[in-house]
C-alpha cells in the first residue's frame, strides 16, 4: 500500500525523487491558487453581503429622509396656518378697535347732546313756569 503524501515513507517514495523542485513548486502554487480563489470567492462574497448591507441601509435612509421631508412640508402648512389665522386675528382686534373707538365718540357727542337738550328742557320748564306765575298773577 502506498502513501498518499510525498512525505509518507513508503516504497513509491521512490517514484518522487526524480521530480525537480520546480515541478513540485508547481503542483504546491496550484493548491495556493486554488486557496486564493477560495479566498477571492469568499471576499467577493463578504463584499456582496456588505454592498446589499449598504444597500439596505441606504433604502432605510431615503425612506426617513422622505418621511422627514413629509413631515416639513406638514410643518409648513401648518406654519402658514398660524400666520394667516394671526393676520385674520389682528385684522378682528383692529376693526373691533376701530368700532370701540367709533363707539366712544359717539357716545361722547350724544352725552353732550342729551347735556344740551336737558338744558334746553331746564329752561323751557323754568320759562314755563315762569309764564303760569304770570299768568296766576
Amino acid at each position: 500500500m502506498s502513501g498518499a503524501f510525498i512525505t509518507q515513507a513508503g516504497h513509491n517514495a521512490d517514484q518522487f525523487r526524480g521530480i525537480e523542485v520546480g515541478e513540485l513548486e508547481a503542483l504546491v502554487s496550484g493548491i495556493a491558487q486554488t486557496s486564493q480563489s477560495t479566498l477571492l470567492l469568499k471576499k467577493k462574497k463578504e463584499m456582496r453581503e456588505v454592498d446589499d448591507s449598504l444597500d439596505f441601509m441606504k433604502q432605510q435612509f431615503k425612506s426617513r429622509m422622505e418621511a422627514c421631508e413629509a413631515n416639513q412640508r406638514k410643518f409648513e402648512v401648518k406654519q402658514q396656518e398660524l400666520k394667516e389665522n394671526v393676520l385674520k386675528f389682528e385684522k378682528f382686534i383692529q376693526e373691533n378697535d376701530a368700532k370701540r373707538a367709533r363707539a366712544e365718540i359717539k357716545y361722547r357727542q350724544e352725552k353732550k347732546t342729551r347735556k344740551q337738550k336737558e338744558a334746553e328742557l331746564q329752561k323751557h320748564i323754568e320759562d314755563l313756569d315762569k309764564h303760569q306765575k304770570k299768568r296766576a298773577d
